[in-house]
């Protein structure tokens, strides 16, 4: 399934498209960056909750299914700050935000996204 990531100020051209099942996106000039599986689920994990913040504890459980007591917290940021560059490759390094103690929050209209459930393979 491919889903376009679209800048929010310009929302009638797609910069890049997401192909989950490849694990890749590709840029508009149609170079390819690698998307890999841990942050295509946080990706479909935030994703799904556009708009809205997602706790780190929902990305631990949601995203990886880990427990969040037995997990370090800077492995989330790790995997964000990952992921940031990633976009930002596409040219939408903006749609991912911090929530200033909460967790982390994809804009609305900043990714335009099809059915995030099935891309990471449930309805989670």
């Amino acid at each position: 399934m491919k889903n376009s990531l679209v800048p929010a100020e310009h929302s009638n051209a797609a910069n890049a498209e997401v192909d989950w099942q490849r694990g890749t996106i590709r840029l508009r000039d149609g170079r390819r960056a690698k998307l890999p599986a841990q942050q295509a689920a946080l990706l479909a994990c935030l994703a799904r909750k556009a708009g809205r913040p997602v706790s780190r504890e929902e990305i631990l459980v949601q995203a990886w299914q880990l427990d969040p007591a037995r997990t370090f917290t800077r492995t989330i940021d790790v995997h964000v700050s990952l992921l940031r560059r990633t976009l930002a490759s596409a040219g939408v390094g903006a749609a991912l935000v911090t929530v200033h103690r909460v967790g982390y929050m994809l804009r609305t209209g900043a990714v335009v996204v099809g059915n995030a459930h099935s891309a990471m393979g449930g309805s989670r």
